[in-house]
């Protein structure tokens, strides 16, 4: 299994596929050494829409929700 955290490019480097490739990247070097299933965790991915347009177009798919405890 691999999972991501949130990804992020800095403002200059946006919409130049910087984040789809390495993304891309990581998950083909993640399939050779075996792993079958790959999640990304975000927070309030209702709110940040840019995000969530790469992750489903590298294949994810939103599948559910995440509580996040701080005390």
């Amino acid at each position: 299994m691999v999972s991501f955290e949130a990804v992020a490019c800095l403002m200059e480097h946006r919409k130049k596929g910087i984040s789809k490739a390495m993304i891309l990247h990581e998950l083909k070097a993640a399939e050779n050494l075996g792993a079958e299933v790959s999640t990304v965790f975000t927070l309030c991915p209702e709110k940040f829409s840019s995000p969530n347009r790469l992750y489903s177009g590298v294949g994810f798919k939103l599948v559910g929700n995440m509580f996040t405890w701080k005390k």
